[in-house]
Parts: structure tokens; C-alpha cells; sequence
């Protein structure tokens, strides 16, 4: 089911968007794509809105997150692909990075725009705002003193230059179980806003730094965004808010029809 919350003030614009809502959900129809078992690394950053939302389509307005963060990017890891029950297939793994963020639209309608997508697989450049770059990652856990202690690297690098890196050192904590709420996250490219996908994660986080909460289980944390497409959001004024490791997530991707 498509579910969007209103925020409009009125009686009449309640009626208009809720009847608006249903007709949507009586002509949508959901088609499984693809499912996979992936680990991530997520920076969340609070960069400039006027900036940011310059890069949506008219109407469109960029909503801020966690501690305010209003721009995610992901080092992800794809494990395993899987079918719908979870069985696995034979298909190469790969890794990629998406820098995201959640706007509001007309009517009041939610999505999480992609606004590039870097991937170290080579058909995916056929994708909306797809890059392909190379990539390497690393992963450790030992105990120490006393503690679980994970060390995770990811780095992308683009053939014409750019890098993309996060190196960081943690005491694992207990990481808590999430599930996209309602039918799951709408997905959109800026480049193709016509065109919809759903994302429903299942998933394991670790919130590993977060300031405004005095959350802070990093030893070490190094990172690199330099790439062409946001060297207007990474120029220094960004503002890192938050680190999530997820160790575990199950993805179905649904295209909308």
C-alpha cells in the first residue's frame, strides 16, 4: 500500500489530497526487481539546502533527518544476491556509493532522491546518474581490551579523477533492528522524476557517532568526498552529524507501474 502523510492545513485540501492518495494507490502497482544482502557504512551530513535543493525539480523541497542532516552517503557492499526467499544466486557481488537525502513534493508527497550513484559494476552506468569508479574495501573485527573493535575501509575511485574514501575504527555496540516504515522508502533520480522505485530494508544499525547525543564509540575516523558533481556541498562547509554502521540489511527493490 502507498501511504504519504499530510501536512497540508485545511479541511478541503485534506479531502483533495487524501482522494488524490487513493487514486494513486488504485493505479500503482509494484513489480520485485531485485533483493540482495549488503553491509554499509552511512556519513550523514548537513550541507547547504539552497545548494542541495537546486538539484530538484520544481516544487520540491529538501527535509532534513537525523540531527539535521540532510544529505547521506553510503559505502555499501553488496554481499549476496538473493531470491524471494532469500536463497542465494549466482551473480557477481559488487559495491557502490549513492548520495541521497529526503525531500517533500506537491501535495505533500515523500521521496528519497538519488541524486548520483557511483558503482564499481559496469552496467550500472547505464542507470539514472550512474558513474562507474573502481573500488577496495577491507573489514576487521578483534577484541580488545576488553571490547569488540571493527575497522572498516571503503574507497571508490572515478577514471578521470575523484575520490570517495571513509576509514574508521569503533567499539561495536548493540545494534538495533529497523524496518522502512509503511510500504517503504520512494525512491526518485532527479535526471528521470518521473520514474519511481520502492526500497524495503530490513536491517541491523549501529549508530556509532552522533554528537548531539554524546554517541561517540569512534577511535578513528577518516574521510574523503572529492568529486566533481558535489564539490559545491564539499567545500568545507559541510558538517558532519552522524556515522551509522549497518553489519546486516536485506534490500527489495520495486519498481512502480
Amino acid at each position: 500500500m502507498i501511504r504519504t502523510k499530510y501536512v497540508g492545513p485545511q479541511r478541503g485540501q485534506r479531502l483533495a489530497f487524501f482522494m488524490e492518495q487513493d487514486a494513486y494507490r488504485r493505479m500503482t502497482k509494484l513489480c520485485l526487481e531485485s533483493s540482495y544482502l549488503y553491509q554499509r557504512v552511512m556519513l550523514n551530513f548537513r550541507v547547504d539546502q539552497n545548494v542541495l535543493e537546486s538539484r530538484l525539480p520544481p516544487g520540491w523541497r529538501v527535509e532534513d533527518r537525523l540531527g539535521g542532516s540532510t544529505l547521506t552517503v553510503g559505502f555499501c557492499d553488496v554481499l549476496e544476491h538473493v531470491d524471494a526467499g532469500r536463497r542465494p544466486i549466482a551473480t557477481p557481488t559488487y559495491r557502490y556509493v549513492p548520495f541521497n537525502g529526503t525531500a517533500r513534493g506537491p501535495a505533500g508527497l515523500n521521496a528519497n532522491w538519488r541524486y548520483m550513484t557511483y558503482s564499481d559494476r559496469p552496467q550500472d552506468s547505464e542507470k539514472c546518474l550512474t558513474k562507474s569508479a573502481r573500488s577496495s574495501r577491507s573489514y576487521r573485527l578483534t577484541s580488545r581490551d576488553g571490547s569488540i573493535v571493527v575497522e572498516e575501509f571503503y574507497e571508490f575511485a572515478l577514471e578521470r579523477g575523484g575520490v570517495m574514501m571513509v576509514r574508521v575504527e569503533y567499539e561495536r555496540g548493540v545494534p538495533r533492528h529497523y524496518r522502512y516504515p509503511g510500504d517503504g522508502m520512494h525512491v526518485r533520480c532527479p535526471a528521470e522524476p518521473e520514474i519511481e522505485y520502492v526500497y524495503r530494508n530490513e536491517e541491523w544499525r549501529d549508530l556509532i557517532l552522533y554528537r548531539e547525543s554524546r554517541i561517540d564509540r569512534v577511535r578513528t575516523l577518516d574521510y574523503q568526498i572529492s568529486v566533481a558533481e558535489f564539490n559545491d556541498l564539499f567545500d568545507g562547509s559541510e558538517q558532519l552529524v552522524s556515522v551509522i554502521a549497518v553489519p546486516w540489511s536485506y534490500r527489495q527493490v520495486f519498481s512502480v507501474t
